[in-house]
């Protein structure tokens, strides 16, 4: 989709009527497509906290700073350049998200918020030192001595300012992705600190320091491929990723006591550190690294919970002493060049999340099998939330109508043909994407999915199942390889968007029923065909609508 998208104005406003009818003091408006906040907002006095992430916001208005009662405000994932200077009027103010916008610089008016708590500037540029000409962060940034989180990612930081040595209540500091070439002495005198990222800087060493932080939880040394997709496209060309090449991990590191959470994910470790097992992790990322093979100890490491292995492209077999992981879970072992899905994670009955098969990079594509196969006990990890199959895999066993609980499932094999029956029983699935160029057909029983609200598919499929229309909580749908639509299409009475790519010959008579439409991307299908069909939709004149030929 380009350009701006068309508001949710249907659950703008419903959010704001029950917002009155509440009473409460919390009003959440992310993620609606908003251009602007709306004016009714100005009169909530009492209102203690406003979300309005992830919107289309490019400027807030001036009236802001007359909300005196506010606490939380979230701006992240919007198109900001500018901040009004009323803003410097909420005087109340704990906690201020500004992360992923488009400002050029860090906006002067935050200076004044002194009861500051939590701060995120990530990919907001920093400053220029008039003393040593560097890129840094404003010296007033140490007068916020409430404050307990600071994300300054992706920041283009080369040094932190000494004014910052007064932040002795920091929690959380997150430093990744800058151009940091040594980390001062003083971040060990921040005895608060449970939770650091120094992640894709320039460093060649693990700072000494962090053996002092005893409270640390969580420590990133490597990119571990959380940061959101938008700022990672953005980003990841700019980066070296990798901090260095670790033989071992230095003593300190195994004392510290409540160290719970470990990211080493693109640090070139071509082995594992035996000194890892003396931690008690129960998070481990060892994504995209040179590993060779995983060490039978890694299995005594029972505190772990969730274990991140993608992207080792050597690593052609896992050890069965990870049978006694028995709390895992999460698992990533995708774009392993492994042949099958290990016999052990049978025994992962608390499982929630699995990735597995290729998915990216350069050389998988000879290393990995050329054909995998879902063995059927997958049916029996029933707490699955999350399941993603990726490249190679031909065949989904009909068990996978077992998992009750799942709730998002991804399907990247260019080799499915079909999808099992009983996919129609996952009636808790909210999110499908599905791109197998092999694909010719869905089950009839597809329309059973009642609680399913997005679906991306790209696929070679005829025609759409008839049951198609019965997907009445669907809201997103993105469509490339498909031909022919049912009638029953017009029946998706909730759907908002709709994007159509290559293939669609016609649009059904009923397509103009979709009432609740309000974004619809068509793509090769010519103008006098749509228009013939859209005559019926209540709101076709206020649709947004592309033709791409």
């Amino acid at each position: 989709m380009w350009g701006k998208r068309v508001p949710n104005t249907k659950e703008i406003t419903r959010r704001i009527e029950n917002f009155r009818l509440s009473g409460g003091d919390t009003l959440d408006l992310s993620n609606l497509y908003m251009a602007e906040i709306p004016a009714e907002v100005k009169d909530f006095k009492s209102l203690v906290s406003l979300d309005v992430s992830y919107n289309q916001l490019e400027s807030l208005p001036d009236w802001i700073g007359g909300l005196h009662s506010l606490k939380k405000i979230n701006l992240r994932g919007n198109k900001l350049s500018l901040l009004p200077d009323s803003l410097a009027e909420l005087k109340n103010l704990e906690f201020l998200d500004l992360g992923i916008n488009r400002f050029e610089e860090i906006p002067a008016c935050l200076e004044k918020l002194n009861n500051l708590q939590h701060l995120d500037l990530e990919a907001i540029r920093a400053v220029v030192s008039p003393e040593n000409k560097t890129e840094t962060l404003p010296d007033w940034i140490g007068n916020f001595a409430d404050l307990q989180f600071l994300n300054i990612r992706y920041c283009g930081i080369k040094s932190l300012p000494k004014s910052m040595k007064n932040l002795s209540n920091l929690r959380t500091l997150y430093l990744g992705a800058n151009y940091l070439v040594n980390l001062p002495e003083w971040l060990g005198d921040f005895p608060q600190l449970e939770r650091l990222d120094i992640s894709a800087n320039e460093l060649f060493v693990i700072p000494e320091f962090i053996g002092k932080l005893k409270k640390l939880t969580s420590l990133d040394l490597g990119h571990s491929g959380e940061w959101e997709y938008h700022v990672r496209a953005r980003i990841f060309c700019e980066l070296d990723m990798q901090i260095n090449e670790f033989d071992s991990l230095p003593a300190f590191l195994t004392e510290l006591p409540y160290l719970t959470h470990l990211h080493l994910g693109h640090t070139a470790l071509k082995s594992l550190p035996e000194n890892l097992q003396q931690l008690k992790l129960e998070s481990l990322k060892l994504n995209n690294n040179e590993l060779t093979e995983i060490p039978e100890w890694l299995g005594s490491m029972a505190s772990l919970k969730e274990l991140d292995l993608s992207c080792n492209e050597k690593v052609f077999s896992l050890p069965s002493s990870l049978e006694k992981l028995s709390r895992m879970e999460s698992l990533d072992i995708s774009s392993l060049p492994l042949n099958e899905i290990p016999e052990f994670v049978r025994a992962y009955k608390q499982i929630k999340k699995l990735s597995f098969g290729g998915i990216f990079g350069k050389t998988l594509t000879e290393n990995l099998p050329k054909s995998l196969i879902i063995p059927n006990w997958i049916g029996e990890l029933v707490d699955l939330e999350y399941l993603c199959l990726g490249r190679s895999i031909t065949i989904i066993p009909e068990t996978i109508g077992n998992l009750k609980n799942l709730k998002e499932f991804k399907i990247y094999s260019n080799l499915i043909e079909t999808l099992p029956v009983s996919i129609g029983k996952l009636t808790a699935l909210k999110e499908i994407s599905i791109d197998s160029s092999c694909l010719t057909q869905l089950p009839e029983i597809f329309g059973d999915l009642a609680s399913l609200e997005k679906l991306n598919l790209s696929a070679k499929l005829e025609k759409l199942p008839d049951s198609f229309g019965n997907l009445k909580s669907l809201k997103e749908l993105r469509l490339s390889g498909i031909y022919t639509m049912p009638d029953s299409f017009g029946n998706l009475s909730s759907l908002e968007r709709l994007e159509i790519y290559d293939g669609l010959k016609s649009l059904p008579e009923t397509f103009g029923n979709l009432s609740s439409l309000v974004e619809l991307t068509i793509s090769v299908i010519k103008s006098a065909v749509y228009r013939n069909h859209l005559g019926n939709c209540q709101r076709w004149k206020d649709l947004i609508l592309q033709i791409q030929r």
